[in-house]
């Protein structure tokens, strides 16, 4: 049987804590950056859909008289919800994880707004993910 070293290198605790909070505090800056660029690239893309229209494969766009009626909802309910209606708007369907992935909230706070849009008739099931109630 091989005999652990009597000694272990390794950096003081202090220092590595220090370390991971510096890794955690970038993360958390390239998360905020990552938002950033996805809220430049929706708008980009609506921006897109009205001088071209939509194109075969990217999820179809709400009439005006629709799409007024999700941009009051999200107005009133803010939050959560309104980032997964946001969310479901430029993707079509997502599952609750990517809808995390998009929106940057823990998967309980996903679940909880997915089934309150649900209950309030605006999220229909779409195979494994959701999407907005036609």
């Amino acid at each position: 049987m091989e005999r652990l070293p009597e000694t272990i290198d390794a950096m003081p605790v202090d220092e590595g804590i220090g370390s991971f909070r510096s890794e955690i505090s970038e993360l958390r800056e390239d998360v905020e950056s990552l938002r950033c660029d996805l809220r430049q690239l929706a708008a980009l893309v609506k921006s897109a859909r009205i001088v071209f229209g939509n194109a075969p494969g990217v999820p179809v766009q709400p009439a005006n008289q629709e799409s007024d009626k999700w941009e009051r909802l999200k107005a009133k309910l803010g939050g959560k919800m309104s980032e997964i209606i946001e969310a479901l708007q430029l993707t079509g369907t997502a599952t609750r994880t990517q809808l995390k992935n998009q929106t940057g909230g823990a998967l309980g706070t996903i679940d909880q707004a997915v089934y309150k849009l649900r209950d309030m008739g605006l999220l229909v099931r779409n195979g494994d993910g959701w999407s907005l109630k036609p």
